[in-house]
């Protein structure tokens, strides 16, 4: 069967369907026998006798292909994993200690191969079976070199932190430190590639994280908003660990609600907003609820806000309200509007505006507000008709399409509806393009239910 799986993978003939089913033949055999320790090793074995020399010539053809081949093995069953890995890891160390003049290039290819099995390992959680494993100790010497060579070039750079990120559960205390080092020194422009590492060892590490790494920013009032974007934003990936978050959160949330600096609140805002709309945001919500009364802590910050400068932080406050708002039970969304709605003044105060958006914008659809509705209505459609805010009006039509969106069908509100299209039409008499405008929204709502 191997003997006529070879023929097609090595050469073949090219056909990726005729690889593919190859490829899951190969995959197959070898699951056959995943309990089977002798005899996965005779399978393993015919198919590396076949292949080893072309995994040792990395300018033949045909090296591509076998290196797929070699994954598909690995992939395949726990055995083959490490079988395949073990032969692998000294392959790797040769081709880069072999040769002086090899180039940064060189070095690419080998550790993106690399990286490629340290992720399957990884996927069936064996990696910490290499821990202290004299390939695994060699092969991150070469990744320290790498770190620290100025002239490194910046794709080696970036498969160096991927094959790190992909090792973090199994690198030397010694190696750990350098890279610690590393990140602190390069937090303010962190890469993609090392705010992914940075994640993988704060699970592994995150005491060390904490101390080597973000303790210089933990307490530190930013003035420089690139700067701060980048912290806040690698702050807000280790919020998947467990032991950071409270810190994490103490630190975004001081950041909004203490630093004078507004552009800095905006950046925290937006950082906020990016990490509830992911699925790890119910423990983060739960977090700002219960500790920090978050939604009214956003109201007071919307209320301080001179909407003369700018509306940029009450926006961006409003559009996370909404985003906590739906995360909390019916009856406390419930009480949050009847405690707050009746005390907005739409038509005299820009940031009750953009409170009632924050209130409204994503409420349950089972919590009434019928007793609000006809006075929101016509506040809103008063601000659509009359101000001459373009930001304004933007905001009070998409709280009309809301509200009409989610209103019951019946007489109370046909009535409130008819209302307002006997105003927008005394409005087109006058040539008000803004009544076409509000009239549009409200029919976008509707048409939406």
């Amino acid at each position: 069967v191997w003997t006529a799986l070879k023929t097609e993978l090595l050469p073949g003939a090219g056909n990726k369907e005729v690889i593919d089913t190859a490829l899951e033949v190969v995959s197959a055999l070898v699951k056959k026998f995943k309990s089977d320790q002798h005899n996965s090793d005779i399978i393993l074995n015919k198919i590396f006798t076949s292949v080893i020399g072309t995994l040792l010539n990395r300018d033949s053809k045909l090296y591509k292909p076998t290196v797929e081949l070699v994954r598909t093995c690995a992939k395949a069953t726990d055995i083959s994993c490490v079988y395949v890995t073990n032969k692998v890891l000294p392959i790797t160390l040769t081709d880069l200690t072999g040769n002086e003049d090899i180039s940064d290039d060189e070095k690419v290819e080998i550790l993106e191969d690399l990286r490629r099995i340290l992720v399957i390992v990884d996927g069936r959680n064996m990696l910490s079976s290499y821990n202290s494993d004299n390939f695994i100790l060699h092969i991150q010497k070469e990744l320290m070199k790498v770190l620290m060579t100025p002239s490194s070039s910046v794709e080696l750079l970036k498969v160096t932190w991927a094959v790190l990120t992909s090792m973090a559960g199994v690198l030397s205390d010694e190696n750990c430190q350098i890279v610690f080092k590393k990140l602190r020194d390069d937090l303010k422009t962190a890469t993609k590639e090392q705010s992914e590492c940075l994640l993988a060892l704060a699970t592994v590490h995150p005491g060390e994280v904490h101390n080597l790494v973000l303790t210089d920013y933990l307490n530190k009032t930013f003035t420089d908003v690139d700067e701060a974007k980048t912290i806040f934003t690698i702050m807000a990936r280790l919020l998947d660990v467990p032991q950071l978050r409270d810190l994490i959160i103490e630190v975004l949330c001081l950041n909004v609600f203490n630093n004078k600096s507004k552009p800095i609140q905006l950046a925290v805002l937006q950082v906020f907003r990016d990490v509830l709309s992911q699925k790890k945001a119910p423990e983060i919500t739960k977090i700002l609820h219960a500790e920090w009364s978050i939604i009214v802590k956003l109201m007071d910050l919307i209320k301080n806000e001179d909407p003369d400068v700018t509306q940029d932080i009450m926006y961006e406050a409003s559009l996370m309200m909404h985003l906590l708002v739906q995360t909390l039970p019916e009856d406390q969304q419930m009480k949050l509007i009847e405690s707050y709605l009746p005390l907005m003044k739409l038509n005299e105060s820009i940031p009750d505006l953009y409170i009632t958006s924050g209130l409204v914008g994503f409420l349950d659809a089972s919590v009434p507000i019928e007793s609000h509705f006809e006075q929101l209505v016509n506040d809103l459609t008063k601000l659509s008709l009359n101000s001459e805010n373009e930001a304004v009006r933007k905001l009070a039509n998409q709280l009309m399409c809301s509200l009409f969106n989610r209103a019951p069908i019946d007489d109370k509100h046909r009535k409130v509806l008819r209302k307002i299209f006997e105003l927008i039409k005394e409005e087109l008499k006058k040539s008000n393009h803004k009544a076409v405008t509000l009239l549009g929204w409200i029919s976008k709502g509707l048409l939406a239910r």
